[in-house]
């Protein structure tokens, strides 16, 4: 599980990497502020900036596969945990544990 940034994504996606890419929404954009002001971690500009980088990557949606919207994070979690247990048995990654299945499945390859 690794947490990078829309440039991450550009490079990995460019270079085939087969990941599967979550992007995670805030509930609005009013919420995000919201809770970067909570923190009470960063200064104004940093805020306002951090804002506007979560719009440009909203908008860049469509690089990845999923969208989870962290309006709970509790419910949050569950969804990623739910993302990554359906990818394990995508058609790809289906890794059969016997034999006569593999054999099966390797003589439809051939």
């Amino acid at each position: 599980l690794l947490e990078i940034d829309i440039q991450g994504v550009k490079s990995l996606r460019k270079m085939n990497y087969q990941g599967t890419y979550i992007i995670i929404f805030p509930p609005s954009i009013k919420e995000l502020e919201v809770r970067l002001r909570k923190r009470g971690s960063d200064l104004e500009e940093k805020i306002l900036q951090r804002v506007e980088t979560g719009k440009k990557e909203i908008k860049k949606y469509k690089m990845y596969d999923y969208i989870v919207t962290n309006h709970v994070v509790e419910d949050t979690v569950n969804n990623l945990i739910s993302i990554m247990q359906a990818e394990k048995f995508k058609v790809q990654h289906y890794l059969p544990n016997s034999p006569d299945i593999k054999l099966l499945l390797k003589d439809e390859v051939d």
